[in-house]
């Protein structure tokens, strides 16, 4: 049997109560750590999410206005292309109306017939563009109109449209008439161009002279185009 005398007690006790403060000195300083590693991992996470989400914020606005500015040159370009194919086909539209307006049985309101079968033609050339061809005489009387029966034609021939500025400014210019475009009263948008008629002089033997001189030549009408823009 061991004896302990009580400085070896106290020695036996001091060192059990070291071994204990070192064992919890150690167990605090690794939770201290622990805590230390998770703040900063937590720390780490946060900063990579953040930047995760900016440079996702950073990449969908590019992508946002790269795909605007895609639209906006897709749009551009198909309302040039547009644009280009509305000039050229208008260009087929004045060439029958100036035809038209320099054809003899036009200039004489009294030869309606032919006229009317001009008309005709002209209205079947650009049939995919045009709704009609109308004939006005110098008063701003509807002669006659492309495609038109018997039956209509005696309903609104000599009606006076005398008013409108698809008359009064080749009337009173001398010079073509392009509108704007504008709904008509059947609720179809349309542009409408009209030239002047120029009545013939008799004194003038060349008729090409004729033709070109149309200062010292009578209005005599308006021939108009109705152009469906829809």
């Amino acid at each position: 049997m061991i004896k302990y005398d009580r400085r070896s007690i106290f020695i036996l006790y001091v060192s059990e109560y070291g071994r204990n403060r070192y064992h919890l000195l150690i167990k605090t300083t690794l939770t201290k750590s622990n805590l230390a590693i998770l703040l900063s991992i937590a720390a780490i996470g946060i900063f990579l999410s953040a930047i995760s989400y900016q440079y996702s914020t950073i990449t969908a606005n590019e992508i946002s206005q790269i795909a605007s500015m895609d639209v906006r040159s897709n749009a551009k370009i198909e309302a040039h292309d547009l644009s280009q194919i509305l000039v050229h086909s208008i260009d087929s539209v004045t060439n029958n109306l100036q035809a038209l307006t320099n054809a003899p049985p036009l200039q004489n309101a009294s030869q309606a017939k032919t006229g009317q079968v001009l008309l005709n033609a002209a209205q079947d050339s650009t049939k995919q563009l045009t709704d009609g061809y109308y004939w006005l005489d110098k008063q701003g009387r509807i002669v006659t109109w492309s495609n038109i029966d018997t039956q209509t034609l005696k309903k609104y021939k000599g009606f006076n449209l005398s008013d409108r500025e698809f008359f009064k400014v080749p009337r009173d210019l001398r010079i073509p008439y392009y509108s704007s475009i504008f709904e008509s009263p059947d609720k179809i948008p349309r542009l409408y161009v009209s030239y002047p008629i120029f009545e013939p002089n008799k004194s003038d033997l060349n008729l090409t002279s004729s033709r070109n001189s149309t200062e010292s030549r009578k209005f005599g009408g308006i021939i108009i185009a109705a152009i469906s823009v829809q």
